[in-house]
């Protein structure tokens, strides 16, 4: 190591560096899975003063530290992601035993940090193992079932985890909607990851122990105490989108289009690789037929609701909504390809598409663009 590089490491104290770096990790909160208040959290991990409950715990600062060390352009920095990488994954592995009230939402956030990490640098095997683990915490954790029918709590929010530990009635409809987003973000990132390996997903929302009743989330920010009305109660969220039946929740938000992409993608998937061979389209015909004009419906609707990138949005959300929209395209195609990729009846919806695809991309500057979600890889595979 250069005497430079000692020199620019020690002219910031151990707790400065760690917070530059989570700093230079908030700006690509949205594209990795984010779903608390980074501001905060960090503002309280830099003040000494701050009061502990309000800190993140060591698990999730360790997790915001290294992805701060992929953005990070400092020189000195490179090197120390393989020092943050093994501090991460141990402090993640014992988020659950810390003491902290909220050790069970921040472990779950971490997870999906150092997921996006593993995925990032093309470790889909360890990516995979922490969303699993954040996906068995939402299963433990009944963040499937908030606001559900079935739900005895009063408020909807009092969760059981084990018999051995609570989960805490949220505090107010904010913390409660952290915990939506979180469902809703750990769900998405199931189903996409499962459909790009071919391989069940942990959550499955179509079985009864996988029923998703908790409502379709809202953006970061956009949660009041008039959201819900007075004992609102929720049931079956995904079974009636992909069943096409109308719900008083119908799931408008940036954050809920975002999911919908996400299970169209791997539902099409699914449906593509049980019905690519005309013999099996044969065999099973009306079944084919019907699963596929549905498809064709839910995804034609999709795309027709998700909002124009334009001067409307900030830069973050205007990448989200970039990635949704090339998502729910490349679903369409996927959809098609069933048929035949040389299928010349599909001809022109596969040009108007891949149209459609451009005109997104050039609206968006993507020379000052240095991070896009994942996604945007895996779904033309």
């Amino acid at each position: 190591m250069s005497s430079r590089t000692e020199t620019n490491r020690g002219s910031r104290s151990p707790r400065a560096q760690e917070t530059h770096l989570m700093e230079a990790f908030l700006p690509h909160a949205l594209q990795l899975g984010f779903f608390l208040d980074g501001p905060k959290l960090i503002q309280a991990f830099s003040n000494h003063d701050s009061d502990p409950n309000e800190k993140p715990t060591t698990a999730l600062s360790a997790a915001m530290i290294l992805l701060g060390s992929v953005f990070q352009r400092d020189p000195q920095v490179p090197p120390l992601k393989e020092v943050y990488l093994p501090k991460a994954v141990q402090a993640v592995a014992l988020g659950l035993s810390e003491n902290h009230p909220q050790k069970i939402l921040h472990t779950l956030q971490a997870n999906v940090l150092v997921a996006h990490y593993f995925f990032l640098h093309a470790r889909a095997l360890e990516g995979k193992w922490h969303l699993n683990n954040a996906t068995s915490l939402i299963l433990s954790a009944r963040m499937h079932r908030i606001r559900s029918f079935q739900d005895s709590d009063a408020q909807g929010l009092a969760i059981t985890l084990q018999a051995s530990m609570l989960l805490p009635s949220a505090q107010n409809v904010v913390e409660e909607g952290q915990r939506i987003n979180a469902m809703w973000t750990v769900f998405g990132l199931n189903c996409l990851w499962s459909a790009v390996e071919g391989a069940p997903t942990l959550l499955s929302a179509t079985t009864e122990h996988g029923r998703i009743d908790t409502p379709w989330p809202l953006d970061a920010g956009t949660y009041s105490e008039t959201t819900f009305p007075p004992g609102f109660r929720n049931s079956h969220t995904l079974q009636k989108f992909l069943s096409d039946i109308p719900n008083l929740n119908e799931g408008s938000s940036i954050l809920a289009l975002y999911v919908k992409a996400t299970v169209l993608f791997e539902q099409t998937t699914v449906f593509w690789n049980r019905y690519s061979t005309s013999q099996s389209q044969n065999s099973y015909r009306q079944e084919f037929s019907s699963t596929y004009q549905n498809l064709f419906t839910l995804i034609t609707r999709l795309i027709s609701d998700v909002p124009a990138i334009g001067p409307r949005f900030s830069d973050e959300m205007n990448k989200r909504l970039l990635v949704i929209h090339i998502l729910a395209r490349a679903t369409m195609i996927r959809l098609h390809c069933s048929f035949g990729r040389h299928d010349p009846s599909f001809l022109q919806l596969f040009l108007d598409t891949a149209d459609d695809t451009m005109r997104c991309l050039a609206a968006i500057n993507l020379d000052s663009t240095t991070f896009l979600d994942p996604v945007m890889a895996v779904s033309a595979l």
